[in-house]
């Protein structure tokens, strides 16, 4: 998803981005061209994972990545909320991938038993 931004207001809107998304975490700010529905190729500012960072944890086995992110608390709340919420509104905008999805239910799963008392 692609929000288009007024120059007037791009500075602000970068400034904003960057200090949500780059406090702390791994990731790197890119310009990268995307593709809108009507065809057109855009230069886009993203964030991408920084794979030099020492946060960054790679290519985990699915219990463990799911266990980090059970462990795992930023400002906005529990990691786990965030990763439940976003990967639910991936899919229902048309955006899946086996390999999120296996990580959703997974972490779902692991909420149940703490939920129900099991954990923590």
């Amino acid at each position: 998803m692609a929000f288009r931004v007024c120059v007037e207001r791009a500075a602000d809107v970068v400034e904003y981005l960057n200090e949500r998304e780059l406090v702390g975490y791994a990731y790197v700010a890119r310009f990268l061209p995307i593709r809108l529905d009507d065809g057109r190729v855009v230069q886009a500012y993203t964030f991408v994972a920084d794979n030099g960072h020492h946060h960054y944890a790679g290519q985990l086995p699915l219990e463990q990545a799911a266990a980090i992110i059970m462990d795992a608390e930023g400002q906005g709340g529990l990691n786990r909320d965030y990763l439940i919420n976003t990967i639910r509104q991936l899919e229902s905008d048309g955006f899946a991938e086996a390999e999120l999805h296996a990580l959703l239910v997974e972490v779902e799963r692991q909420t149940g038993i703490i939920e129900a008392g099991a954990g923590i």
